[in-house]
């Protein structure tokens, strides 16, 4: 996991009470695995999700510029075996109906 990083031009001065709820939620996450959120449309990395992360999202692709929002739990990765399964029975039920 890639530490906080200060931004390089700041209005005003981070209260110590912003600077506490920062930490600790950097400490929170800290044991929780982070996964890429994919552009659809290119492929192209939009931003980092933790695991206990739920909902939708608004993003913006940088490389297509394309603006949508993303329901995080239908962009979960599959296993690799489940995905193969599923491509078995399409091939099947195409083969089968095809025929």
């Amino acid at each position: 996991m890639r530490p906080n990083t200060a931004p390089k031009f700041q209005d005003k001065p981070l209260t110590a009470e912003a600077h506490r709820k920062m930490i600790l939620s950097f400490e929170e996450c800290t044991s929780l695995p982070e996964r890429e959120l994919k552009c659809p449309y290119c492929s192209h990395y939009i931003e980092g999700v933790f695991a206990d992360t739920t909902g939708h999202v608004r993003v913006k692709c940088n490389k297509c510029k394309a603006e949508m929002v993303l329901n995080v739990a239908y962009f979960r990765r599959l296993r690799k075996k489940l995905q193969r399964s599923r491509y078995q029975y399409a091939d099947s039920y195409y083969q089968h109906r095809y025929k």
